[in-house]
């Protein structure tokens, strides 16, 4: 072949200049170059090979098949069901397995005006496609917030008992146990079973009914009035001396300066009588209530 013989390059199409052809077209051998779209090609340029690749491509689909996909807005009813059940939506409300704390009041067995508030609270879940972890998490954050307020509220009664029965105890001084003692006499014989669940349930500015000052004032004024703590005679004649009274009278011995009188106080016959008497004014049951009721 001779020179005249190689062939002439061949020109560049009208109005482009030499060489633009060369720089848009892939370089021989470039695995990217079957791919046509630009933006797949920029994509792909990010691997150095076919295999890694169709690595990543691979965990991708991993991914994806073990995601739940969110139904848009156009979805049909099938694919919002199928959304809920894999997120464990159950298919009516009734399914949620919540489970109430114990040892709070209204968590064992639920009247119904709390099985009617537990079933509200449970359709609006399922509406808003709660999941059984959310709504159990409502109801622990719930009953925890009813925690909190028995306690302040349980810590508020205990103060305000403890002040009622100082301010009284105070007003009354030596007579306090006294008419605590007609108080309850008087209790006992009035008020009844009924009553006493009554003033245990009721409460006035926080305070117990039963340790209310007006009620203990009440209720040792009636005893006293019974007369119930006059001490009678063996024949059932009124000696005119009551249980404090003869107290008072005992322990004046004590500190006597007739020694005779010293030695009757310690015998054991006046002891008796003695704890007798306190018998009579106190009472050998404990106060109408728990946690130290005073009447």
């Amino acid at each position: 072949m001779t020179k005249n013989d190689v062939p002439a390059p061949s020109e560049p199409a009208s109005g482009a200049e030499p060489g633009a052809e060369r720089e848009t077209e892939p370089s021989a051998g470039d695995w990217r170059a079957a791919i046509t779209d630009e933006k797949a090609r920029r994509f792909a340029e990010r691997f150095a090979s076919p295999a890694d690749a169709a690595v990543s491509a691979f965990k991708a689909r991993q991914q994806l098949s073990g995601s739940v996909r969110v139904p848009g807005r156009k979805a049909g009813r099938e694919d919002v069901a199928a959304f809920r059940r894999a997120l464990g939506v159950p298919d009516r409300p009734e399914g949620y397995a919540v489970a109430l704390p114990e040892g709070l009041p209204g968590t064992g067995d639920l009247d119904e005006a709390g099985k009617a508030r537990l079933d509200t609270y449970l359709k609006a879940m399922h509406d808003a496609g709660a999941t059984p972890d959310v709504v159990q998490r409502g109801i622990d954050l719930y009953y925890g917030f009813l925690a909190e307020g028995l306690e302040a509220r349980e810590r508020a009664a205990v103060g305000a008992r403890e002040k009622a029965n100082a301010d009284l105890t105070r007003e009354w001084g030596a007579d306090a146990k006294r008419n605590d003692g007609c108080a309850r006499r008087a209790f006992d014989t009035f008020g009844g079973e009924r009553f006493a669940v009554f003033v245990e349930n009721a409460e006035v500015g926080g305070v117990k009914l039963g340790d209310h000052p007006e009620m203990r004032r009440i209720f040792a004024a009636i005893g006293r009035a019974m007369g119930e703590d006059r001490l009678h005679a063996p024949g059932g004649g009124e000696q005119g001396k009551s249980a404090q009274e003869r107290i008072d009278e005992i322990h004046s011995w004590q500190h006597s300066e007739d020694p005779v009188l010293c030695e009757k106080y310690k015998s054991d016959p006046v002891q008796a009588e003695l704890r007798g008497l306190y018998q009579r004014l106190e009472g050998d049951r404990p106060i109408v209530g728990a946690g130290g009721r005073t009447l």
